[in-house]
């Protein structure tokens, strides 16, 4: 018998709600609200709030580019006869949403004459964000096509094609765990 089965679909308000639809949003609000958090205890490392919010358009839009345009080319290797609308609407990547995001930055910056970094307080709330909305890649199971390799390691779960796999989503989740209390540490040195 599976562990669980997936992919894990919620009941909300009489609404049935796609576990990795769920935890994307929840990604997206519980980052920003940290970055609120972090900006209001952190104001004199701050951009000035009129250029911050063109810097967060440019990586909000860049991130959406960039995770669509390399999902479509990862899906379909460019030929644009193979480009479908699921592909359109729902295929997305999170390394083509940092590099989208981060040239996204950068060309806004490059646009407000920004010469000094922006992203310090970026890191911690994206990395909750990534970690949240990895958990409903996980709940997603195979339909999500993040699942990992076959392993006979008791670590391996069924996305529910019988076959045990890496679950790299928690993974990725715990990689973020560590590396944000790092991050932290590195910004009250560099504070000093």
């Amino acid at each position: 018998m599976p562990f669980m089965c997936f992919p894990v679909i919620f009941n909300i308000w009489g609404f049935s709600l796609h576990s990795h639809t769920l935890f994307e949003c929840l990604g997206y609000f519980f980052g920003f609200q940290t970055y609120l958090l972090m900006r209001r205890h952190h104001p004199a490392k701050s951009v000035p709030r009129e250029q911050m919010v063109w810097v967060l358009v440019g990586a909000i839009f860049g991130a959406w580019f960039g995770s669509k345009l390399l999902a479509i080319a990862e899906q379909t290797g460019f030929d644009l006869s193979r480009i479908d609308l699921a592909t359109l609407w729902a295929g997305k990547t999170i390394v083509g949403g940092l590099l989208g995001g981060w040239i996204g930055v950068e060309i806004a910056k490059f646009a407000l004459r920004i010469p000094y970094r922006t992203g310090d307080l970026l890191v911690i709330p994206l990395a909750i964000g990534m970690a949240v909305g990895r958990v409903g890649c996980f709940l997603a199971g195979l339909a999500d096509n993040t699942h990992g390799n076959p392993t006979s390691l008791p670590i391996g779960l069924d996305f529910g094609d019988g076959i045990p796999r890496h679950p790299t989503q928690l993974y990725d989740i715990a990689l973020l765990g560590l590396l944000s209390p790092v991050q932290c540490l590195f910004r009250c040195e560099t504070a000093r």
